[in-house]
């Protein structure tokens, strides 16, 4: 899972530098910030019931650094912060409906931003849309309820999501994004009994930027 996280990311880092050496634009750097929730997905949670499950929604922050690479691809810088935890919905288990675990992970992660541009058909140029991808690092603290447990986890991420930015004024604007991670530990809930191989958590956040002008130039 490591090597997979690693060759990711190698391939994502030369395909920016290609970006960049041929580009045509106006530079800017962007730095921004967001709050939203977090919803994790692991041992503990029933699939079909986690999205309405509360205790699976925890709060989740956001900081960020934007630079722009070309005409379209551009890299940030971001840290996050948020809280995963659920009830304990396996089924058949004495421990059904209780506090199972909370977790506070700590990720730092370059990421990747491809824009989409505007949507024609909603007729609104300060409007744009983008996709985000790109792999990052994380230490997780994770407190386990039924067992009376602590721990400490570190490993890697593969992110991706879609996000909207909407310019509200000059060079503020007013952003939304969803992003999942795919995560290299099936322990951040101390539960390796799962179907899936590893555990997963997904943000949703609004927030703001702020954008820096620079000027024209051809790489």
């Amino acid at each position: 899972m490591k090597n997979t996280f690693l060759f990711i990311f190698s391939i994502l880092l030369s395909f920016a530098v290609r970006a960049q050496s041929t580009a045509d634009f106006t530079n800017y750097h962007m730095v921004g910030g967001s709050i939203g929730t977090s919803l994790y997905s692991g041992g503990y949670v029933n699939q079909n019931q986690r999205i309405f499950d509360g205790k699976s929604h925890q709060p989740s922050f956001q900081l960020y650094y934007q630079t722009r690479l070309s005409r379209r691809f551009h890299l940030r810088y971001q840290t996050s912060l948020s809280g995963l935890s659920s009830r304990d919905l396996r089924a058949n288990s004495e421990t059904y409906g209780q506090n199972a675990f909370n977790t506070t992970i700590l990720e730092v992660a370059p990421i990747f931003i491809f824009d989409l541009g505007n949507i024609e058909r909603l007729n609104n140029r300060n409007t744009q849309w983008y996709l985000m991808g790109g792999t990052g690092v994380f230490l997780a603290e994770v407190n386990h309820h039924l067992l009376n447990t602590k721990a400490n986890k570190a490993g890697g991420t593969l992110n991706f999501g879609i996000g909207m930015r909407h310019r509200i004024k000059d060079n503020w604007f007013l952003t939304a994004e969803a992003m999942g991670r795919v995560t290299s530990s099936n322990t951040l809930d101390l539960n390796r009994a799962q179907q899936s191989p590893t555990d997963l958590y997904a943000t949703f956040q609004i927030g703001v930027a702020y954008r820096i002008r620079g000027k024209r130039f051809i790489r």
